[in-house]
């Protein structure tokens, strides 16, 4: 039984190779579906078992950074926006976020942000992440992200207040 995290991850890739040259026999197989569909269903139980295998890691060591970054870049990879949340959360508890890591967090969060309530969340991770983290790219991005809010009084107020902030 592997014990560390290098011999998990080589584990893993082990029974990864193992299952594409078993995957490649079978498909030969297989006439109907698409190749897309195919692809999807390959991925996703290999991609879940990585993303265990890394959540797993994480709970028994959570100082590995490189464990936490594997996780958020799987998890960036599938739909489950609460898991990658939570799984930021925890390596943000742990570590200060580099600005690309900022940038792309609060740029996934924008895209799910319907309500005032989950704006407010962006505009707060913009907060904690220059706060966190010194990077003009992420200054750059709260200062455009403020700018959409001019349309209204108190986002001109806001605006201003995040520039001079920068």
């Amino acid at each position: 039984m592997s014990s560390t995290y290098l011999e998990k991850e080589m584990d893993a890739e082990m029974q990864e190779l193992e299952g594409d040259e078993d995957m490649e026999d079978s498909d030969d197989d297989k006439d109907s579906g698409s190749d897309e569909d195919l692809e999807e269903e390959e991925e996703d139980p290999e991609l879940l078992k990585k993303i265990t295998g890394f959540e797993e890691e994480i709970s028994a060591n959570p100082y590995n950074y490189a464990a936490h970054l594997e996780l958020v870049t799987l998890l960036r990879k599938t739909e489950d926006f609460e898991k990658l949340r939570a799984a930021r959360k925890k390596f943000s508890e742990f570590y200060p976020l580099t600005g690309e890591l900022w940038i792309e967090w609060v740029s996934d969060e924008q895209k799910i942000a319907t309500s005032e309530e989950e704006k407010r969340m962006v505009e707060e991770l913009f907060e904690k992440g220059v706060k966190d983290y010194l990077s003009v790219d992420l200054w750059l991005e709260y200062c455009q992200y403020s700018i959409g809010g001019i349309g209204s009084k108190e986002g001109i107020v806001r605006a201003r207040e995040v520039h001079e902030k920068a």
